[in-house]
């Protein structure tokens, strides 16, 4: 739909006949529509009714985007350990390879199988490598 001022006070006019022309309206707020005619109220009107909800819209909308930030930074990390599995181990040093692993994203299940070690083993390289000062 055309955001131009004719094309959506066509829009509103088409609504003012419709029986369901409220339906629609509350169904668009329920919906979050920002944009379009819906019920005889263009986005415009609705934020000026409401700024608030449109206000929640839009935080809703930022949660979102960060949700999907997190799991494109997930998947980026997961591509990585897999270039990494793939070049083999770079480290001969199996508590360095195992703590590369894990800041990979990697479980202390996948690390413990990939080099043949207890899980409990794992876990305490990671916490031996927290703790010890960089040297």
């Amino acid at each position: 739909m055309s955001e131009k001022p004719a094309d959506v006070e066509a829009a509103k006019d088409g609504c003012l006949d419709c029986p369901l022309s409220r339906y629609h309206a509350c169904r668009a707020e329920g919906w979050s529509h920002e944009y379009g005619v819906f019920g005889g109220l263009s986005g415009d009107d609705r934020r000026r009714f409401d700024p608030f909800r449109m206000a929640r819209v839009t935080r809703a909308r930022d949660a979102q985007a960060q949700q999907i930030d997190k799991a494109i930074i997930a998947a980026r990390k997961a591509v990585a350990l897999m270039v990494a599995e793939q070049a083999g181990p770079t480290v001969a040093d199996p508590r360095s390879e195992a703590v590369r692993m894990l800041a990979f994203g990697a479980s202390s299940r996948d690390v413990a199988v990939k080099l043949g070690v207890n899980r409990n083993t794992v876990r305490y390289w990671a916490s031996r490598a927290r703790t010890k000062p960089a040297a």
